[in-house]
């Protein structure tokens, strides 16, 4: 069974959860509390944040399940050799998975360029939650090509600048709208790179209420 991109049904070989800009790995312990309440403990975590953190959470499920955690940036990590290296204790045969929550801005661009980065057959799926498009630039931003074909350099300089109004509640309601405007366009790129380069369908999902809970509520499922 699979429900909102976590694959709960038990499988031979590993399924590897990457959480990207992990923190204190809430959302690795809460996936992993869904995995174990089906008894399916053939799952592998790699928790990424480049900060130090009091009261981690790995600790809920490390006695269960095999977990690693990388103090780095996402810049910084080569994923694919990191986990050749990690062999001998995952096995040869694994499928990587890509969580985060509330990765901000660029940062989701820096886990898909991750997971393009990986042989194809082992990555399987993505679940994104994606916020802070304002700080977003070209120089990490997955699919420039796509921004080229409707936007010139310097608008791609300014656009992420517009999707910081969504979450001003001074701004008018129309800036507002192009605020949320310019988000989606930021995600739909992300989007037609997940479905091109990591050949996965994929479906942003609103999971919020933008007005009355959060501006910052899409969600990126894919899989394969």
């Amino acid at each position: 069974m699979q429900k909102h991109g976590l694959i709960l049904e038990k499988q031979t070989s590993p399924h590897v959860y990457v959480e990207f800009g992990a923190g204190r790995a809430g959302l690795s312990s809460f996936v992993a509390a869904r995995l174990l309440s089906h008894e399916n403990k053939v799952n592998v975590f790699v928790a990424i944040d480049r900060d130090a953190r009091k009261f981690k959470l790995d600790k809920e499920f490390k006695d269960h399940m095999l977990s690693f955690r990388e103090r780095l940036d996402i810049a910084d990590i080569d994923l694919k050799t990191f986990l050749e290296k990690k062999g001998e204790q995952i096995g040869p045969s694994y499928h990587i998975i890509a969580i985060a929550k509330h990765l901000c801005g660029g940062a989701t661009d820096l886990a898909l360029t991750s997971m393009g980065l990986q042989e194809k057959e082992k990555a399987l799926g993505v679940t994104i939650a994606t916020c802070c498009h304002h700080v977003c630039d070209a120089k990490t931003y997955v699919n420039l090509p796509y921004l080229r074909e409707n936007f010139d350099e310097q608008d791609i300089m300014i656009l992420p600048r517009f999707s910081s109004w969504a979450i001003s509640p001074q701004m008018s309601t129309e800036s507002r709208r192009l605020g949320f405007k310019t988000k989606r366009i930021l995600d739909y790129g992300r989007c037609l790179f997940i479905k091109k380069t990591l050949g996965m369908t994929v479906t942003p999902y609103q999971y919020c209420d933008p007005l009355k809970e959060s501006p910052e509520n899409i969600l990126l499922v894919a899989g394969q």
